[in-house]
């Protein structure tokens, strides 16, 4: 004869339960589309909506709350969660919210997705402390400031999205160390300088996208590389896509005007978009905009109005009519500096 038994759990560790109280509470668990379970039942682990646990219901190792309606901020009582593998935000709303620098203390954390959730402030240093992060979604947010060198560290990375957000800075020479990096996709952005010829390292990048930045290089390898796994663009090269200062440029100087002439930014094909010229008294600027020209194969154009016997100093930079990059800093790294009299 067989006895059927009850499956017994272990009661969950008192710093998750009242972390997870304090996450209803941050995160208005009354407005959530589906809070099943949180005000009815005493066992987490088994009837509360989001909510996965270890095999002894000690501990919770998943939070998801994805498109739940989840208002408010995270909880600096996140970091209680000291098993949590996955932890998924995405469709929150949490503006004007930043992510807490206690996320860092996850150290068993697998996933992340914070996705389109309004969120604001830096990308937190100490998320390069998730030794075993694989997945890290923080794309379609407000967030700044530059990428975080360390996250170049996790090398069980192998997702990483930080798109449609207003980062600036260059690109972590550090990423080239992501060995199992497959996915990395960093457009709409404000990121600017020279990409750092170590991403060639990637051998097991498939997916790559730096559009709509002010990034560059002059190393063929590296431009090569990068093309060939463009994805989610329409254009053939990524090069087509930046704001991006053009050098050098050379003038025909009059006595009120001066024509500017550059190279001419040569995409194929041909993406929307043009030049902006800036003019300042000082080489160190600040520079203001004078003109505008509308057409990417054009080469020069005619400043009027100027003062005689004075100095200016231009520079000319692209742009791009699909690129959503608003906050790029005056200047870019250029040689196109020029005056006239």
């Amino acid at each position: 004869m067989l006895t059927l038994g009850t499956a017994t759990h272990a009661a969950l560790a008192p710093t998750e339960r009242t972390a997870l109280d304090e996450l209803y509470t941050a995160l208005n668990g009354d407005g959530w589309t589906n809070n099943s379970g949180w005000k009815t039942s005493d066992t987490p682990c088994l009837d509360w909506h989001g909510i996965v646990c270890d095999a002894t219901g000690t501990h919770v190792i998943e939070i998801d709350f994805f498109n739940n309606n989840a208002v408010g901020s995270i909880p600096n009582s996140i970091q209680s969660f000291t098993q949590l593998r996955v932890l998924d935000l995405t469709l929150s709303k949490l503006g004007s919210s930043t992510i807490p620098a206690e996320m860092g203390a996850l150290a068993e954390l697998r996933e992340l997705y914070i996705t389109d959730a309004s969120l604001v402030g830096n990308i937190p240093v100490e998320l390069a402390q998730l030794a075993q992060l694989e997945i890290l979604y923080l794309d379609d947010n407000f967030l700044s400031g530059q990428i975080p060198e360390g996250l170049g560290l996790l090398d069980k990375l192998r997702e990483l999205r930080l798109y449609n957000n207003q980062l600036t800075g260059p690109i972590p020479n550090s990423f080239g160390s992501l060995r199992v990096l497959a996915d990395l996709r960093l457009y709409n952005n404000a990121l600017t300088g020279e990409i750092p010829a170590s991403l060639t390292n990637l051998r097991s990048l498939e997916f790559l996208n730096l559009d709509w930045n002010a990034l560059h290089s002059n190393d063929a390898t590296l431009n090569t590389y990068i093309d060939q796994r463009l994805y989610n663009t329409a254009s053939t090269s990524y090069l087509d896509t930046q704001t991006l200062d053009a050098n050098p440029i050379q003038a025909d100087v009059g006595e009120t005007a001066v024509r500017l002439h550059w190279t001419a930014i040569d995409t194929t094909p041909q993406t929307s978009g043009g030049y902006n010229i800036y003019a300042a008294s000082n080489a160190d600027g600040p520079y203001g905009l004078v003109k505008s020209v509308a057409l990417k194969s054009t080469s020069n154009a005619l400043i009027e109005g100027l003062r005689a016997q004075t100095t200016y100093f231009f520079k000319v930079r692209s742009y791009s009519d699909d690129a959503n990059v608003i906050n790029l800093p005056t200047p870019l790294e250029s040689s196109g500096d020029l005056y006239g009299r």
